[in-house]
């Protein structure tokens, strides 16, 4: 029979892998950035440090200079940026429950 070609057939959905972003909560809150150099390229592997009730916890940028920090209270935190060959940095950053802060800082070569 013609002019019923098509149907019952169904088009193809394509999913894509989701990328694991972390999304914050009524209750905490997200920093995220990237770390570049002064040319404008991300730094692999610098650390960024965040203070926290006097305790120190370190993480470290991916291949693209990429950082995230989740489940934070709200408060201000201090957060240091360091990587090999580059004075490094500090800032403050207030974190606001349901927010997330996008932090990008750019060091300078010693």
């Amino acid at each position: 029979p013609t002019g019923n070609v098509g149907i019952g057939t169904t088009t193809p959905t394509v999913t894509l892998a989701p990328t694991f972003t972390p999304t914050p909560t009524l209750t905490t809150g997200i920093i995220t950035g990237t770390v570049y150099n002064q040319d404008g390229l991300p730094i692999q592997g610098a650390k960024v440090t965040l203070r926290v009730n006097r305790k120190n916890t370190t993480y470290t940028t991916d291949a693209l200079g990429r950082y995230t920090i989740p489940n934070l209270p709200p408060g201000t935190y201090e957060i240091t940026y360091v990587a090999a060959g580059y004075f490094q940095q500090k800032t403050t950053a207030t974190v606001t429950a349901g927010q997330t802060l996008v932090i990008n800082v750019t060091l300078k070569r010693k």
